[in-house]
């Protein structure tokens, strides 16, 4: 199964973007140990530098995954 990790990466989210990370990090090893791919895009406010961003694609390694994740 393809799964896509949307994260919101706004300011309001500081508090709350370590669960988020967790539960993607959790959520895609799992998906991983049963030959499904992964992919992690970001989202900010209008005028922010991003509204969206793509950082980890299907074709990524999880180890990119994992580090871009972490990056947040």
């Amino acid at each position: 199964a393809d799964t896509v990790f949307i994260i919101d990466t706004t300011g309001s989210m500081h508090r709350m973007i370590d669960q988020a990370v967790n539960f993607a990090r959790n959520s895609a090893e799992r998906i991983k140990a049963q030959n499904g791919r992964v992919a992690l895009v970001g989202y900010k406010d209008l005028g922010d530098e991003y509204t969206a961003k793509i950082f980890s694609g299907f074709d990524d390694s999880y180890d990119t995954f994992v580090s871009q994740l972490e990056s947040l």
